[in-house]
């Protein structure tokens, strides 16, 4: 594997150094990379915040797909039945913000949007691009963006109560999806799509 801190690295050498970790070949790609800032509004927001939160939800996905296009091109001209697809996790939060949270809100909003623009440019080549829209789900994202144990288990409690099947989701939910996703036989004909 290879670590990378995704706001400051050249993902352009990421990104090479992955495909030559693989082989020399690239299928799919998983942007899954997330961060934000609990309890700060517009108003309160400090632009550093803000920044962080841009850089790390969109201008690194933005530039790893970005790095990835080419090899993705060749993976599909190389072997022909090869579906390739790029996978963007984004979040229900992106058309259903929450208070408080606009810099992350925001910046999933423009992943759905990016989304949709790349299945737009890559149909022609083959390659597939959809995102995973995830609700609350039990992780460590909420500790690092701030919130105690009390204030996770509240968020985790809300999030049972709102969502349809009453329960929060978890890892195994989400790669489930991501797989399936990336499984060109099983997805083939799926693009564009911003899924919950």
């Amino acid at each position: 594997a290879i670590c990378a801190d995704l706001c400051t690295a050249d993902l352009a050498m990421v990104m090479e150094s992955a495909v030559s970790l693989l082989g020399g070949g690239l299928d799919v790609l998983v942007n899954n990379a997330g961060a934000g800032t609990l309890g700060q509004s517009v108003e309160e927001t400090k632009m550093v915040d803000f920044d962080t939160t841009m850089s790390l939800n969109l201008r690194s996905v933005f530039l790893l797909t970005q790095c990835a296009i080419p090899h993705l091109k060749r993976s599909k001209q190389t072997r022909s039945q090869v579906s390739p697809s790029i996978i963007n996790v984004s979040s229900f939060a992106a058309d259903r913000p929450i208070k408080n949270l606009s810099a992350y809100c925001i910046s999933k909003a423009a992943i759905d949007s990016l989304t949709k623009c790349l299945a737009l440019e890559l149909g022609e080549f083959g390659i597939r691009c959809n995102s995973v829209r995830p609700a609350t789900v039990a992780t460590q994202f909420h500790a690092r963006a701030g919130m105690g144990d009390i204030k996770a288990q509240e968020f985790y409690d809300s999030g049972a109560k709102v969502h349809p099947i009453g329960r929060i989701g978890t890892g195994d939910d989400i790669a489930e999806l991501i797989a399936f996703l990336a499984d060109g036989t099983k997805s083939g004909w799926v693009t564009g799509s911003c899924i919950d």
